[in-house]
C-alpha cells in the first residue's frame, strides 16, 4: 500500500513540474516578452514577465556592443576619433540617432566594419532592438 502511495506521489510531482516548465518554456518562445521570473505555477499558475524594453540598461546591454564592435583598435575610440568616442555615454547618446540609421544599415552610410576588410557587416537584430529600446527609455546611462 505504501508503495502505491509513493508512486502516485512521485507521479504527481512530475506532471506538475512538467507543466510549469512548458508554460515557461512557451513564454520564452514570444519575442515580445522576457521571462524575468516564474513563479510557482503549481500553487497559482502566475508567470511575471516584462517587455525587454523595460530591461536595457547602457552598462548591461548597450555598452558591450559598442565595446566588441564600435570601440575598437582603429574606430571609435578616443585616440582615434576623439569626437566620435563610443567609449563614452555621452557621445553615443548625443550621436543616437546617427549611430541608429548606421546600424541598420540605411542611407549610405553602414556600421559596423570589419576590422580586416572595412566593409560594413550586421549587428544581430537582437542588438539592434536593445539600441533602439534604449533610445525609447530616454538613452539613460544606468
Amino acid at each position: 500500500m505504501k508503495n502505491i502511495q509513493l508512486l502516485i506521489f512521485c507521479v504527481s510531482v512530475i506532471l506538475v513540474y512538467s507543466c510549469a516548465f512548458d508554460e515557461a518554456e512557451e513564454l520564452k518562445a514570444m519575442e515580445e516578452i522576457e521571462v524575468v521570473e516564474v513563479i510557482d505555477t503549481t500553487v497559482s499558475d502566475t508567470v511575471v514577465a516584462v517587455n525587454k524594453c523595460d530591461t536595457v540598461s547602457f552598462k548591461k546591454h548597450i555598452e558591450p556592443i559598442f565595446k566588441t564592435n564600435c570601440a575598437i583598435d582603429g574606430c571609435h575610440t578616443a585616440a582615434d576619433a576623439p569626437r566620435l568616442n563610443y567609449t563614452s555615454h555621452s557621445v553615443i547618446a548625443q550621436n543616437k540617432n546617427l549611430i541608429l540609421a548606421a546600424i541598420k544599415q540605411e542611407g549610405s552610410f553602414k556600421m559596423p566594419l570589419d576590422p580586416n576588410t572595412w566593409k560594413p557587416f550586421k549587428l544581430p537584430a537582437s542588438s539592434i532592438e536593445l539600441f533602439e529600446c534604449w533610445i525609447e527609455k530616454g538613452a539613460k546611462n544606468d
